[in-house]
Parts: structure tokens; sequence; C-alpha cells
């Protein structure tokens, strides 16, 4: 097979399963692609480069929100992924060596990844043009599989949290704190299965066709410190935010004040980035104040290493599953006012229904907390169980997935 069928196989397939997926959203992608690959053509200034490629995502994500447009065309799936992607590769590539158009629009539209990610940095461009080039390889094939199995495990799971935690944000006045609670655990690892089993099924789907995906999440929970956190959730989106915006404000190379303004200003755009609602805009703020405030106690007090990182885990656990509240909250639609609405009352688990919500939700959390070795495990038993038994495995989830009635992947709407 050559190098060149396989370019064109994939861009069509990837083009197809699009439509299939966006349908008339298919025009955005080609327009995105057009226009990025006309900047690295004839080199358009980057100021309106950007604007042009920006203009889909603003007006979609922020007019609508705002007013503007009403009736108007749904978000096309995955409109910010391949828009940051495409932006991400013609401001690197501007005045060096363009690559051929099919190559480029395989880059952008490669289909495993273009819905939601992982967002692939301009290097992974030269590890695409190996894989036109490769051979079969059975270790890749097998540990596809192997993370196509985990991707449709997590998604199940991720489903039956969704049961409990949806009725509890969708009657919010009706709630009790300690339901609340429960609703927020549930989502917190909701979001993280969803997510995390999106980019596996992705990372897995590309390995069947060669391409290694770069990793999106490292087990973010088991982070020691918010800083950590970020560098294991949602890398790819926090490496471009990095280098896009960080970085160009200073970064940690000037002065801490300078640091710390660079910090909330990339957190408060990656906060407008999930959606045009002030909900996501504090989660944003948010996450920058306790980011800057957590510096400022490493830098002043010195604690012995273990104690650091147990207090570490505990804070940063805490910190981010109280602050997915106003991202959920933000799924809903919801006002910053609407965060009052829960009663304070206690919780009666009493009901049949409460308590296997509770078990069920401290079982996935137990799970979650044994996550690097359960993965170490389960990659030791597909080692041993060869070929067919990952394949059987990964068809059965799979199938499993494909036939209940399951929520759609929660960043499908970014």
């Amino acid at each position: 097979m050559s190098e060149e069928f396989r370019a064109h196989f994939l861009f069509v397939s990837s083009l197809v399963l699009y439509f299939l997926i966006s349908g008339k959203g298919l025009i955005f992608l080609l327009g995105i692609m057009g226009l990025a690959y006309l900047a690295l053509l004839f080199s358009y200034p980057w100021r309106w480069l950007a604007l042009g490629l920006l203009f889909p995502l603003l007006f979609y994500k922020y007019g609508q929100a705002w007013g503007l447009g009403q009736g108007a065309l749904a978000i096309p799936a995955g409109l910010s992924f391949y828009t940051f992607q495409s932006l991400a590769f013609s401001l690197n590539y501007a005045r060096k060596e363009r690559p051929g158009l099919s190559l480029f629009a395989l880059y952008v539209s490669f289909f495993p990844q273009l819905v939601a990610g992982p967002i692939l940095p301009p290097p992974y461009f030269g590890r695409l043009l190996q894989f036109l080039k490769a051979r079969f390889r059975v270790c890749r094939f097998d540990r596809g599989l192997l993370l196509l199995a985990l991707g449709a495990g997590k998604k199940t799971l991720g489903d039956g949290l969704a049961a409990i935690a949806d009725p509890i944000f969708g009657n919010l006045s009706q709630v009790s704190a300690g339901e609340m609670t429960l609703g927020l655990m549930a989502f917190s690892a909701r979001i993280y299965l969803d997510f995390s089993g999106y980019s596996d099924l992705a990372i897995g789907l590309g390995l069947l066709f060669g391409v290694r995906l770069p990793d999106n999440f490292r087990f973010p929970y088991h982070s020691s410190s918010l800083g950590e956190f970020w560098q294991r959730w949602h890398i790819t989106l926090g490496a471009f935010l990095k280098h896009f915006l960080y970085i160009p404000l200073g970064g940690s190379r000037l002065s801490a004040a300078r640091e710390y303004f660079a910090i909330f200003v990339t957190f408060a755009l990656g906060g407008i980035w999930h959606g045009a609602g002030w909900l996501f805009l504090l989660w944003g703020v948010l996450h920058a104040f306790f980011l800057t405030l957590e510096r400022i106690v490493q830098k002043a007090v010195r604690l012995p290493r273990s104690l650091s990182r147990t207090l570490g885990k505990i804070w940063t656990l805490g910190i981010v599953t109280l602050l997915w509240l106003p991202f959920r909250m933000g799924l809903e639609g919801l006002g910053p006012g609407d965060l009052l609405m829960g009663r304070t009352g206690g919780m009666d688990f009493s009901s049949g229904v409460g308590q296997g919500a509770l078990r069920f939700v401290v079982l996935v959390w137990l799970g979650i907390a044994l996550g690097p070795w359960l993965y170490r495990l389960c990659l030791r038993l597909f080692r041993r169980g060869g070929l067919l038994l990952y394949g059987l495995i990964a068809l059965i989830l799979l199938f499993a997935l494909a036939l209940q009635e399951n929520e759609p992947f929660i960043y499908f709407v970014f």
C-alpha cells in the first residue's frame, strides 16, 4: 500500500465519518483547513491568520450565547479542536518548509482525534509522515486494542455516574448539601472517565492505523499540586495555551507579579474557551487564584517531602473537585446566583436508590485511586492473553457501549 494511497484513504474516511457526525459542519472543517493552508502558502501576517481561523469559533461558540446569529447552524462538532490544531501548525510552519495539501489536510482531519482531541502539536506531523511509510506493527495493534477496551469501559462507568449527577444538577432547588456533594463527586469522576475514555479510544484507534497520538491524561487525580494536575489533565490543550499564551505573556521568566498575571490571563481565557457563560470564567479565574496561592505558599513554606505530597494530594483533589461545581453548572446554562439555590440540610441515604448511588460513586473513586496499579495489571494480563483476548475484550466492551443508551461525550460540545 503506497504512501499516497494511505494518505488519501485516511483523509476521505475522516471526511465521511465527520460528515456522519456533524453534517453541514463539514463545510467549516474544509474552510478552516483551506484558510490555514493558504496562510502557509502566502505567509499572511499571523494576526490576520488568527482572526480568520478563529472567527467561526468566536461566532458560533460565543456570538449565539450573546444573542447574535440566533437560529443559525449549531456549533460543528470539534470546531475548537481542529481550529486550534490548524492555527498551531500554521503559526509554527509559516516560515519553514511547507507540506503538501493532502498531508496537511490529513494532519488536521485525522478522524480518531478530530472531534475531541488530543490536539496534535506540530511535531506530530513528522510522526504522521513516518506512519505513512511504515509497515504494520503487531505491538501497536495490541496496545491499540487494550486502549479501546479501557476507553469503552471508562465511558460505560461515566454514563453510570451521569445518571446520578444529572438529576441532582438538574433540580438544584430541591437538593440538600449532602446530595450536592454526592452529585459533585459523581460529576468529578464522570468528566475524568468520559474525557480520558475518549482519549483512550482515540489513541487506541490511532495505534490500529499505526499512528501514535499524544497522551492527554496521566492519572491527574493522583497529582500532589495544582501545577502538577494541569500537567496531567488535558495535556495537549494545556501545552497549546502554554505555548501561545503563558510563555508570550512572560511565563516564569520575569518577575513573580508578571508570572501571576500570565497565570490569570491564561486560565481566564482557558475558562472562556469552554463556554461564554460567567461560570466558566469563574472556574478559570478560581483555578488561577488557587494555583497562584499554591506557588506563593510553596516558596514561603518548606515541608518534609512525604508530608508535602500527602497534604498536596488532599489539597489538589479537594480544590479540583470543588471547582467542578461552577463548571458543571455552566454546562446547564446557569448563572453565578444559582450556586446558592441548593438547600443546606443533610442527606437521607435510607432509600435503596440513594444507598446504591453512594456505593457506586465510592467504588468508582476507589478504582480511580488504584488507577495506575489497575492499568499495569490490565497490561500484564493482556500481554499474557495474546491478540485474540485483546480483540475479544475490546469488541465486547465496544458493542456494549454501542448498544446501550449512552450519554454523548462531554467534550463534543467544545
